[in-house]
């Protein structure tokens, strides 16, 4: 009897416990494996500018270091150039004419001796006829109107423009005409009169013609040459702006006191200068 009891204990609790997990939640599904997260293109790193190289120009002045034009006029421009270019355009400037003088600028340009220059059409006549309209006896009274005018002429007539079409190896940078050129003399000249038999220095053969016209004889210099003549006695005058006669002017050496007598009604447009560069140089300056 005691063995019946025992076993039937035994069958419930098998019943009981195979209910018990039947009614039991299932065990959870196991967890996916997360997919791992792509790994991110970098970008390429932006190319590192290319470091340009340094550019040096060559530049030969006529005229003397501290003079007017060189202060107001060509050391603003170089200054300009530097910082156009970041400083990587380099001057080397030289003055007195020491590389070529007055009327070789053109060919020192053409024959890669300077990279830059100012050039005068009527020193070397017969290169650039236009430009001469401005070297004409009183047409120029004043360098503003003059400069004003100038400008206009290249815009709208491409004749000008074309005759530095010719010159393949330059650039024409730009165009200005100076101040107007007055008669000094030694001695006061009350007429015109007594221009007659007088030597008169000037800065190119547009001048001269004028003034050989009214009697005179004519010599041409620029710079120290032009001093040194009324010096020594051999010009009684010379034709050219007021302002380089000053001491700081491109004739300079105190001109002035030599031909302190100014006829000012005989005005001629001083040599109008144009700025031509090398066309390896033309995108720098």
């Amino acid at each position: 009897m005691r063995i019946k009891i025992s076993g039937i204990l035994i069958a419930l609790v098998s019943v009981i416990s195979l209910i018990l997990v039947a009614c039991a939640a299932p065990a959870p599904a196991p967890a996916p494996t997360p997919t791992p997260a792509p790994t991110p293109t970098l970008a390429p790193a932006p190319a590192q500018p290319t470091e340009l190289e340094p550019i040096g120009w060559k530049w030969c002045y006529w005229g003397s270091k501290d003079d007017v034009m060189d202060i107001l006029t060509i050391q603003p421009f170089i200054e300009y150039v530097s910082d156009a270019t970041g400083g990587r355009a380099n001057c080397e400037l030289t003055y007195d004419g020491v590389i070529h003088g007055h009327k070789d600028a053109l060919m020192a340009v053409e024959s890669g001796l300077v990279d830059y220059a100012m050039i005068s059409p009527p020193d070397i006549p017969g290169t650039f006829p236009l430009m001469t309209l401005f070297s004409l006896p009183g047409l120029v009274d004043n360098s503003i109107t003059s400069n004003c005018v100038i400008r206009e002429l290249f815009d709208k007539y491409p004749s000008f423009e074309e005759e530095w079409s010719k010159h393949q190896k330059i650039v024409r940078i730009g165009a200005q005409v100076h101040m107007r050129a007055d008669l000094h003399t030694r001695e006061p000249l009350p007429t015109l009169a007594d221009l007659e038999g007088k030597v008169i220095n000037v800065h190119n053969e547009t001048a001269a013609e004028m003034l050989r016209a009214l009697g005179a004889s004519t010599t041409i210099g620029v710079g120290s040459d032009a001093y040194l003549s009324l010096q020594r006695g051999v010009t009684d005058g010379i034709f050219c702006a007021w302002g380089s006669l000053q001491r700081s002017g491109p004739i300079s050496y105190y001109a002035w006191s030599l031909a302190n007598y100014g006829l000012l009604g005989m005005e001629q447009g001083n040599m109008e200068q144009v700025y031509p560069s090398r066309a390896s140089n033309a995108g720098t300056l």
